[in-house]
């Protein structure tokens, strides 16, 4: 596989697997967390030891999957199930080079579902985004990271993570 084949999908897969669409399911009678309320890190899962009960998450008990419970896991998998290193390939790592775009925070659209323009910014709270990394034209343009996910830990990817064959993009 080509070098611009292989950086596309890293790209690609960066972006899919760092962006998580958590759609909460509440009781009728109370509104779901935000994503700042559903935040791991304030929440306190898994802190101190040992951590309290109500703040413990084991497997297999069934609920360490469901929201918001669901924000911590993502990052500890590998704690809590058997998982696989997956090998990047043989090659040396190549640097990312970075451009970052101060601007795109502030892009804004409607989103599909016609609902109100927000700002991209305002849309990773909304979709519960643990991290995100866009490259572009071989850069990195923006990178953010959320909760208990940063520039060094591992976030699973699962059954988001797909192929797509590669196609050259229009300009921006």
């Amino acid at each position: 596989m080509s070098a611009p084949i292989c950086n596309a999908l890293v790209a690609l897969t960066l972006v899919l697997a760092f962006s998580v669409d958590i759609r909460p399911v509440a009781a009728q009678s109370e509104p779901p967390l935000d994503a700042e309320h559903s935040d791991p890190v304030r929440l306190g899962w898994m802190t101190g030891f040992p951590p309290p009960p109500e703040k413990l998450i084991t497997h297999p008990e069934s609920d360490y999957f469901s929201f918001p419970k669901l924000r911590w896991t993502v990052c500890h998998i590998r704690e809590l199930l058997p998982t696989r290193q997956v090998s990047r390939g043989i090659g040396a790592p190549v640097p990312l080079k970075f451009a970052l775009d101060d601007g795109i925070d502030a892009v804004r659209f409607t989103p599909l579902d016609g609902a109100e323009p927000m700002t991209w910014e305002a849309s990773l709270s909304a979709n519960y985004t643990d991290g995100i990394l866009i490259i572009h034209k071989d850069r990195v343009v923006y990178e953010r990271y959320f909760g208990c996910l940063d520039k060094m830990s591992q976030h699973a990817a699962m059954s988001m993570t797909k192929s797509l064959p590669i196609r050259p993009w229009p300009s921006i």
